[in-house]
C-alpha cells in the first residue's frame, strides 16, 4: 500500500546526543526489547514486544497500539495495553518510561521526468511537488 505521507519515527535523546530517524514500512513497525523488533530497544524497563506503529487503512490514518505489560504513553497519556491510538504528526511516544520518539509524517522528495518542449533535452526535472523552469534556464 502506498501512503501519500512517509511516516517516521525519530528518537528524541537527552540534551547533547544525537537522535536517529526510523522511516516506518508500510507494514508498519514494532518497538521494544525483542532483538527482531523493528526499533530494538535496549532497555529492561521496556516490554518484548511494547507496541506496535501500524496505517489503519478504515480510517486513513496511523495509530499506536499498545502490547505491552510496561508504560506506553503518548503525549504524556497512558494508553493502556491492548488499545490503539491515532498518531498526528509531531506526537511523542514513550516507551518504559526512558525511550521517546517523536512521529512524524512528511512529503517524500520525488524526482520524476517530465516532457518540457522548451528544454534544449525535451525534459524538465521536477522534485517534489511540479515546478516550471522558464524557457531557457538550465537544468
Amino acid at each position: 500500500m502506498v501512503h501519500a505521507l512517509l511516516p517516521r519515527l525519530v528518537s528524541v535523546p537527552p540534551p547533547g546526543s544525537a537522535s536517529t530517524s526510523f522511516i516506518v514500512p508500510s507494514g508498519g513497525a514494532s518497538l521494544g526489547r525483542r532483538a527482531s523488533s523493528t526499533i530494538h530497544i535496549d532497555n529492561p524497563r521496556v516490554s518484548a514486544l511494547q507496541c506496535l506503529v501500524r496505517f489503519r487503512s478504515s480510517t486513513g490514518s496511523w495509530c499506536l497500539e499498545d502490547r505491552g505489560s510496561n508504560s506506553t504513553r503518548v503525549n504524556g497519556v497512558a494508553v493502556g495495553c491492548g488499545i490503539s491510538k491515532t498518531l498526528q504528526h509531531g506526537d511523542v511516544i514513550l516507551c518504559g518510561k526512558t525511550s521517546k520518539y517523536r512521529f512524524e509524517l512528511e512529503r517524500p522528495e520525488i524526482t520524476f521526468w517530465r516532457t518540457c518542449p522548451w528544454s534544449p533535452k525535451n525534459r524538465c526535472r521536477s522534485i517534489g511537488a511540479m515546478e516550471h523552469r522558464s524557457k531557457g534556464a538550465k537544468s
